[in-house]
């Protein structure tokens, strides 16, 4: 006699892990793959935002880079003679407290500080017998400044005589000093014509100089600080001796006998910084500790005072921006994967449900309580998903190990735990019910929380409009930003699936008169036994929306960049300059490849007097028709005076609505001819106007050298070749002590500079991406969406077959359940990719990425969206191919016989 053995409920309940083995490990490939995403996302972000913060850093000059302190050295008199490691001690002391005072990370950025003393500049005659002594009235003048510079022996190599020894005289005791031995670079001597062993009357002093240098490097920031210890400034002029303006070096010990000299000259102090370790979520710990550092200064000895500066925040503020913008457009694009996954998540456990259905019923028939079924089920959620989001985040933080906020943590654990809530949900007690579903019947409940999922997506995106891009959020992932895209998209689908049916209805009471069963049927089966659920077509409009949008934002920002770089300089080319002499003009005008110029003198502080207040603004004066040359949409503004003689203008958006009638420069009217958008030129604000040069006589002005050049280029020229030759030919126009001011900007080279930032070459790559991931996860929701419909499929293939129909009308039959939800989630995908960078523009400001100073527009690329759509309808076909061959799989045999069971 054979002993039955009894099974328990949880000899049951153990049984589920059991079953369907291969659906589960499936899952728990899709979880980690879902979890590494999440995971690597945030640390990307990081890292891209830590290149960027680098980057932006290391390429600014040392001298607005690094932390200086510019004043002057505190000394008394009577120091003269004082050993010279007692004599500098209060100074270094001073200087190394304030890098001492520095809080981490900031400190691990600045470097050992360094100082120089220097004094006022004055004049160095050459005296005693000398070959420049031949012609007195063609000598080179040389103004030389004392310096004092601790390390500098350090960091030169002595190339002629012998380093100078400390000074013995006291500037502050009356007396005859001796002579004050200097040192200085081979390149000040050979423009000065000064040699080793030469003297030089410097005031009360004489100058001997007894050694020549070369800067062993000279490419180290130092020299960058105190330029005018390795090069000279020259002066020249037509008919006019040169000028030469350097700096010579003394022992460090004559500091304490040069106390009157050195303490009415400048004392520049300076802590170099390098950005190698910065990391962007230390990016806002290091502004507000520079901040507090700049605001508590530095104190010096004996009555000294330094301001501290550096523009090294600023860059910071920048570059944080440029990569919040950066990281809110991966946050969009990574929400619409992020809603892919869930659903395909939503399909695997669906289909893992389904696949076990008997054992639920049977275990809830043997008493097992619905708590006790949702519980085996999460613990086996439990089960696939913690190893799998180990695996997933270790794969992510050994692949980019970037440090990140909370976001960097928290967005992979919500993955994770999703897996377990849905296998929970899956086993209620509604799951098991086969009940018919018609899904153009809206009951109460559903129409409940179909109203809430709408009124959510209405609420995030007004918070999100409001609030904009969280400041706070940095290199991290803003979670509204997640949620409202999302929210967004599920909204549009639950419309869209309630009014899907009704097209099917009525082309399905127009089948009933027909006589092709097939038709009836698959249209009968689309409304009331959709193969594509919520979670299915969700899946499918996500990918879907993600294609098209990663398409129209890879455009936008493309195009943003080159539109930000012209905005910004309103021509191709911009030169500014403290004064361009017209035959700087000309020459620009008469280089191969350039189609226009326009020379632009900006007068600021202008006052209009009207009826209604005075405005003050900024002038520019310019050949309007030479300007209309370079901007076509500006116009020229010669002949244009109306019959009162009022003086036309070109005004900015802000003055023609602040400008009233009767206004008048001066006691000339002026009336506005045109307004233009206050970001049509460069430089002169938001209040301007442009006014043409003929008419310049009228407002009692006088003519004077323009200050800024806009230079068209032809089709075809190179503009970084023509930029040098542009800044060759103004630098060469001015004197020599302004061509510091003059700057020669190409629109090519801003947007050069644009693309290779780490920033934009990120984004770049990971909007392909992101769009390949989306449409391979649809894949996967389509083919287990078709897994959970294909027993449903089968008995109505079965009967088919049993009354006669062949492979054909089966065909047939597939589909019609495949074409409607695929159509309807495609056409609702594409609206919604045309809707989010709609929201994108609205809620993220891209000016800090693109530059310019308007937000720039959609762009629409043909080509780039013919790309995304035929991927898009490849994927469709794919997907088709799969759904037939898993039908196929099913045979009325098996059907049947399971239906008996």
């Amino acid at each position: 006699m054979t002993r039955r053995s009894r099974v328990g409920t949880l000899a049951l309940l153990g049984r589920l892990s059991l079953d369907g083995l291969g659906a589960t490990l499936l899952i728990a490939l899709l979880v980690s793959a879902a979890v590494f995403a999440a995971a690597i996302a945030p640390r990307l972000g990081a890292r891209l935002g830590t290149a960027e913060l680098q980057q932006s850093i290391s390429a600014m000059p040392a001298p607005i880079r690094d932390i200086r302190a510019v004043g002057t050295i505190g000394l008394v008199p009577g120091l003269a003679g004082t050993p010279v490691d007692r004599l500098v001690a209060p100074t270094d002391a001073a200087i190394a407290a304030f890098g001492e005072d520095l809080t981490e990370p900031l400190r691990s950025l600045t470097g050992d500080p360094a100082w120089v003393a220097r004094s006022e500049p004055r004049d160095a005659v050459p005296v005693g017998d000398s070959p420049a002594r031949a012609d007195p009235e063609g000598q080179t003048r040389f103004f030389a400044r004392l310096a004092v510079d601790p390390g500098w022996r350090d960091r030169v190599e002595i190339v002629a005589g012998t380093p100078p020894a400390a000074w013995a005289g006291d500037e502050s005791a009356r007396g005859v000093d001796p002579p004050l031995e200097v040192a200085l670079s081979t390149a000040t001597a050979e423009a000065a014509g000064i040699t080793v062993g030469e003297t030089l009357r410097y005031g009360a002093l004489e100058l001997v100089v007894t050694a020549l240098y070369d800067p062993l490097d000279p490419d180290a920031s130092h020299w960058a600080q105190v330029s005018d210890l390795a090069q000279p400034i020259v002066e020249t002029a037509p008919g006019e001796p040169a000028t030469v303006r350097g700096t010579v070096i003394v022992d460090t010990a004559s500091l304490g006998g040069l106390t009157t000299s050195l303490t009415t000259g400048t004392f520049l102090a300076y802590y170099p910084v390098s950005a190698e370790t910065l990391q962007a979520t230390d990016a806002e710990r290091v502004l507000n500790q520079l901040r507090s550092a700049l605001a508590g200064g530095i104190v010096m000895p004996y009555g000294g005072e330094v301001t501290v500066t550096t523009l090294l925040g600023d860059e910071i503020e920048e570059a944080t921006g440029r990569t919040a913008t950066v990281t809110a457009l991966l946050a969009l694009a990574l929400s619409g994967l992020l809603g892919v996954v869930l659903a395909v998540f939503a399909l695997g456990i669906d289909a893992v449900a389904t696949r076990r259905r008997p054992i639920l019923d049977l275990t809830h028939a043997r008493g097992a309580s619905d708590l006790q079924l949702r519980a085996a089920l999460g613990l086996e959620g439990v089960a696939i998903a913690l190893p799998a989001a180990v695996v997933g985040v270790g794969v992510a933080t050994a692949l980019v190990p970037e440090p990140v906020g909370v976001s960097g943590w928290a967005l992979p654990a919500l993955v994770a735990a999703a897996v377990p809530a849905l296998f929970a949900l899956r086993a209620a007690p509604a799951t098991r019910r086969q009940t018919r579903r018609d899904p153009h019947r809206i009951g109460g409940r559903r129409l409940l929380i179909d109203g809430g999922v709408v009124a959510l997506a209405a609420l995030s995106v007004i918070l999100l409009a409001r609030r904009g891009v969280d400041p706070s959020a940095g290199a991290g992932i803003d979670p509204l930003l997640v949620l409202a895209p999302l929210l967004v998209a599920a909204a549009v689908c639950l419309v869209a699936l309630r009014f899907a049916p009704i097209p099917l209805l009525l082309l399905q009471h127009r089948l009933r008169r027909g006589d092709s069963a097939v038709a009836l049927l698959g249209a009968a089966r689309a409304v009331r036994v959709p193969s594509f659920g919520f979670a299915a077509s969700f899946a499918l409009i996500l990918g879907v929306a993600v294609v098209v949008f990663s398409s129209i934002l890879g455009s936008t920002i493309r195009s943003g960049i080159v539109t930000g770089a012209q905005e910004g300089l309103g021509s191709d080319i911009l030169v500014s300059a403290p004064a361009i002499p017209s035959p700087a003009v000309e020459g620009v005008a008469g280089l191969p490849g350039v189609a226009a110029v326009s020379a632009i003198t900006e007068i600021a502080g202008v006052r209009v007097d009207d009826a209604a207040a005075p405005t003050s603004l900024t002038l520019l004066v310019a050949d309007t028709t030479a300007l209309a040359d370079v901007r076509p949409d500006l116009p020229a503004l010669s002949g244009l005076a109306d019959r009162a003689g009022s003086v036309p203008l070109l005004v900015s958006d802000d003055v023609a609505a602040a400008l009233g009638p009767g206004a008048r420069i001066g006691r000339s009217p002026v009336v506005v001819a045109g307004s233009a958008p206050v970001t049509a030129l460069p430089g002169p604000g938001r209040s301007w106007a442009v006014v043409d040069a003929s008419h310049l006589d009228a407002l009692a002005r006088e003519p004077r050298d323009p200050d800024r050049l806009l230079v068209a280029l032809s089709d075809g020229a190179d503009p970084s070749a023509l930029g040098e030759r542009v800044d060759a030919i103004v630098s060469a126009s001015v004197p020599e002590a302004e061509r510091g001011g003059v700057s020669t900007v190409a629109a090519a080279d801003l947007i050069s500079r644009a693309r290779t930032s780490p920033l934009t070459q990120g984004l770049e790559a990971a909007l392909p991406w992101a769009a390949a991931a989306a449409l391979g996860l649809t894949l996967a929701g389509i083919a287990l969406a078709t897994v959970s419909a294909a027993q449903a499929r089968a008995r109505s293939v079965a009967v088919l077959r049993i009354i006669g129909a062949d492979a054909r009308q089966q065909r047939r039959l597939l589909l019609w359940e495949f074409a409607p939800p695929v159509l309807v989630a495609v056409l609702v995908g594409i609206a919604i990719g045309f809707l989010l960078p709609r929201l994108v523009t609205a809620v993220v400001d891209l000016r800090p990425f693109v530059g310019g100073r308007l937000a720039p527009p959609l762009v629409i690329d043909p080509a780039s969206l013919a790309i995304a759509l035929a991927a898009v309808a490849m994927t469709t076909a794919i997907a088709a191919v799969i759904a037939f061959a898993i039908a196929a799989r099913h045979t009325p045999a098996t059907t049947l016989r399971m239906g008996e069971r």
